[in-house]
C-alpha cells in the first residue's frame, strides 16, 4: 500500500456522533452539499453536477452515495440500505475527482449503453469515483468503497485494458 495521500480527507466515523444517525446524516449531506452545491468541483474544465430530486429532506444522489441496493432509488431510502463504508468516505468524492492526476488514482472511461463515464480509482483504499460526460458538463453517477475483491478485479482488469487500448493508439500515431 502507498503512503495516504495527504489531500484525502479522514473517513468519518458514525462513532463520532454517538450513533446518532440524524445528526451522522445532516453532518454527511452538509460535507455532500459544500462539496457539490456551495462550490462544484470541475474534471477537464467542465464543471460536476448532481441529481437535485429531494427525497425525504435530502437529494437523491446523496441517498445513492450512502445506500446500498439494487432496487429503484426511490425505494432504497431506508435505513436497512445504509452502507457505513460509504458514508464514512462521502468527503473523498472531491478530493479525488479535483486529484485525478495523482499517481493514486487511476482515470479512465468507459460506455454504458449511450453514455460515456469517467472513473476515478482509488486502488490502494478500494474506492471508486464515476462521472458521466453529457455535453459540456459532467453528472456524479455515484463513489463507493469497493467491498468485494471481485469487483475490484472485474474494475482494475477494465482499467488496464483501456489503457493498453489507448497505449496502442497512441503508439498506432505515432
Amino acid at each position: 500500500m502507498s503512503t495516504f495521500p495527504s489531500w484525502l480527507p479522514d473517513v468519518v466515523p458514525f462513532s463520532d456522533f454517538d450513533c446518532d444517525l440524524k445528526k451522522y446524516l445532516d453532518h454527511l449531506h452538509g460535507i455532500f452539499e459544500k462539496d457539490f452545491l456551495v462550490s462544484r468541483p470541475v474534471y477537464n474544465g467542465k464543471p460536476v453536477f448532481f441529481d437535485k430530486n429531494v427525497i425525504e429532506n435530502y437529494s437523491a444522489c446523496f441517498w445513492h452515495l450512502i445506500t446500498e441496493s439494487k432496487i429503484a432509488d426511490y425505494q432504497r431510502v431506508d435505513v436497512a440500505n445504509l452502507s457505513l463504508l460509504r458514508c464514512e468516505r462521502i468527503c473523498w468524492m472531491r478530493p479525488v475527482i479535483e486529484n485525478h492526476k495523482h499517481q493514486a488514482v487511476s482515470v479512465w472511461e468507459n460506455t454504458r449503453g449511450r453514455k460515456t463515464n469517467t472513473l476515478f480509482l482509488l486502488e490502494d483504499y478500494d474506492y471508486i469515483v464515476v462521472l458521466t460526460n453529457i455535453k459540456d458538463k459532467f453528472y456524479l453517477v455515484t463513489a463507493y468503497y469497493i467491498a468485494y475483491p471481485n469487483r475490484k478485479r472485474e474494475l482494475i482488469a477494465e482499467r488496464d485494458r483501456y489503457l493498453q487500448s489507448k497505449n496502442r493508439l497512441t503508439s498506432e500515431t505515432v
